[in-house]
């Protein structure tokens, strides 16, 4: 009969723990959308030409 407590505690704390890490990434996935569209308005426009960057030079 303790096994069935023990077993039972055990997934009310993996289902708990569970929930939480879900929460957790919600509320990170929706920083990081919040953090990106910031960024995407507030970038610079650039009238530079459109073959400039497209190019390394890689010799020493």
């Amino acid at each position: 009969m303790m096994e069935v407590g023990a077993s039972s505690t055990s997934s009310v704390k993996q289902a708990a723990e569970t929930f939480v890490l879900k929460k957790a990434m919600e509320a990170s996935s929706d920083m990081m959308s919040t953090l990106m569209s910031s960024v995407e308005q507030n970038a610079p426009k650039t009238n530079n030409p459109p073959h400039l960057g497209q190019t390394i030079d890689v010799k020493a």
